[in-house]
């Protein structure tokens, strides 16, 4: 007997880019001056004592995917990786994130160091990035690979609708 029932996969690993995509900016831009901290108030400021926020749905989604038991992986390829950690750490996404890949190179070299870390496959991967030419260059390995708004962001929605689609089994 088999089941006509289509069992609905997801992603063992979804890996998400930083810049404009869980914040508005480019950390390596150098619009906010390092190092950043928190002030009396709880709030992420840089030197200056400017606030700094991520994208308004980035702790949420973050913290929703987690949730679903999904690991979660961030690669971006800023030439300021102690910047992206420390506001990593400092939005207090580091419960979160198990696997880091911070540092100026392809995403593809990215995603083969997170293939060897993780054990995941590609095709047991998602992948978020507001980057038109990453998209483009992770798909080649087999992620399914989502385009980002870079005006808005990730959301949640933009998630659950790409869990959603996930390939069936």
């Amino acid at each position: 007997f088999r089941s006509n029932k289509v069992v609905r996969l997801k992603p063992k690993l979804i890996v998400f880019d930083l810049d404009c995509t869980l914040w508005p900016f480019g950390v390596d831009d150098f619009i906010y001056q390092p190092p950043y901290k928190r002030n009396k108030k709880n709030e992420v400021i840089d030197a200056t004592g400017v606030k700094m926020h991520s994208f308004p749905e980035a702790t949420e989604t973050l913290k929703y995917v987690f949730n679903q038991n999904i690991d979660i992986a961030v690669a971006s390829r800023t030439t300021y990786p102690p910047g992206a950690h420390s506001l990593i750490d400092l939005f207090n996404w580091s419960q979160y994130v198990k696997y880091r890949k911070i540092f100026p190179t392809t995403k593809i070299i990215h995603f083969n160091q997170i293939h060897v870390e993780s054990q995941y496959q590609f095709n047991e991967m998602l992948f978020f990035d507001d980057e038109e030419r990453n998209i483009k260059d992770v798909q080649q390995l087999g992620v399914i690979s989502i385009l980002v708004d870079p005006r808005v962001g990730i959301t949640k929605n933009l998630v659950i609708d790409s869990l959603k689609s996930f390939p069936k089994e």
